[in-house]
């Protein structure tokens, strides 16, 4: 059974997806779009900083957990770089649709893949880490 703050980092994802859904369904440069952007961004940064304060240092403490954080930090660094270069280059909307649309697909795949990893194997590990000290 899932962590009460692994249920909520998945409800993040989700609510992430969401909003980038209705970002390619609104375009980034209409007035909606863009608040859509500054919203997702806002997502993004507050769900890295609570894994990075709660998920990271709690599987630090054991070998397994340690080895797969410190596999997942330095992919995180990766797609932080991916992510914030997209908002800095959309957040003052001059772009193409065209580009933007390109771009957008980009980004929307690499977080699709990466909570896909997250969920499967970051997420249960921490899940095995809580249970294991339940159980001790």
């Amino acid at each position: 059974m899932p962590s009460p703050l692994v249920n909520q980092l998945k409800s993040e994802h989700r609510k992430i997806q969401e909003v980038f859904q209705k970002i390619r369904e609104v375009g980034g440069s209409s007035p909606e779009g863009r608040a859509l952007l500054f919203e997702a961004k806002d997502l993004i940064l507050s769900h890295i900083k609570t894994e990075d304060e709660h998920i990271y240092p709690s599987l630090a403490r054991s070998a397994e957990g340690r080895e797969v954080a410190e596999g997942f930090a330095r992919e995180m660094g990766n797609l932080s770089q991916a992510i914030i270069d997209f908002f800095a280059k959309y957040e003052k909307g001059d772009e193409s649709a065209i580009q933007f649309a390109v771009d957008l697909g980009r980004v929307m795949g690499a977080m699709s893949t990466r909570i896909i990893r997250e969920e499967s194997r970051l997420y249960e590990a921490y899940d095995r880490m809580v249970a294991n000290r339940m159980t001790a």
